[in-house]
């Protein structure tokens, strides 16, 4: 199994964004990157449109957050079994080897 790319999003009960992590290598943002949604009440409006740079983001990391820090509950009790089962069926997909382009964005200052 290989990434070509990935759109996972983190909605609250309201179903607004809370995060979500994108790579589509072919669109006009080529790099993996995080957005923050409205849902976490976030103030800064150059963070919520802003496409913040990140490595490649696993399914299975992405499920192991919302457990272990936003407290949703698994549907199994093996759960961290299995997400380590299918983490290492996977390791060797396209979004592991894959070069990362994000050593070549550049960093600016940011104002308060």
């Amino acid at each position: 199994m290989a990434a070509k790319a990935y759109y996972y999003s983190l909605l609250d009960a309201a179903e607004k964004g809370i995060i979500a992590y994108h790579w589509h290598p072919h669109g006009n943002v080529a790099f993996p990157h995080l957005h923050i949604g409205s849902g976490a009440r976030v103030g800064r409006v150059d963070l919520r449109n802003a496409h913040i740079p990140t490595g490649r983001i696993a399914m299975e990391n992405l499920l192991r957050m919302v457990i272990t820090e936003f407290g949703v509950a698994p549907r199994r009790g093996d759960w961290p079994d299995v997400l380590a089962q299918s983490q290492k069926l996977t390791s060797s997909s396209a979004v592991d080897r894959a070069p990362s382009s994000q050593s070549a964005l550049p960093t600016f200052p940011v104002s308060p």
